[in-house]
């Protein structure tokens, strides 16, 4: 009779900070590719004065802690578990983006999302792979 069976499930840590690493990788992969796709279409013209909107940016937290990117975080956004990333334009950029009672909405970044989000896995994927690779 075989012994006695153990449930016991041993985690590899090196193993999580290794996925971890590569999701934080991969996330600022796409919030540049997102950026990238948003830029030919953002207005550097009236009804703001040319100048006004330049770049926008992005920045990646992990665990609550801010790992890459140099955006500052909204306060709406939480960031305690898990990896949030936030990529966005400089302040009149959101009144093009959403509109106002004076003008109609223009989206750029949403529509940069839109285009980029479903491709996500691979900007994700080849990341992790690759951190993964180099874990003994």
């Amino acid at each position: 009779m075989p012994g006695k069976v153990s449930t016991r499930v041993v985690v590899n840590r090196k193993a999580l900070t290794a996925i971890r690493e590569g999701e934080v990788a991969g996330m600022e992969r796409l919030a540049l590719a997102v950026l990238a796709t948003a830029q030919p279409n953002v207005p550097d013209a009236p009804p703001y004065g040319e100048g006004l909107v330049v770049e926008g940016d992005y920045g990646v937290w992990s665990d609550g802690r801010k790992v890459a990117g140099g955006a500052s975080k909204p306060r709406s956004v939480r960031t305690k578990e898990g990896v949030t990333i936030v990529v966005g334009y400089p302040f009149p950029m959101r009144f093009y983006e959403e509109g106002t009672i004076h003008q109609p909405a223009r989206p750029v970044l949403t529509p940069a999302m839109l285009a980029e989000l479903p491709n996500a896995h691979g900007y994700l994927r080849p990341e992790i792979q690759g951190h993964l690779r180099r874990v003994p």
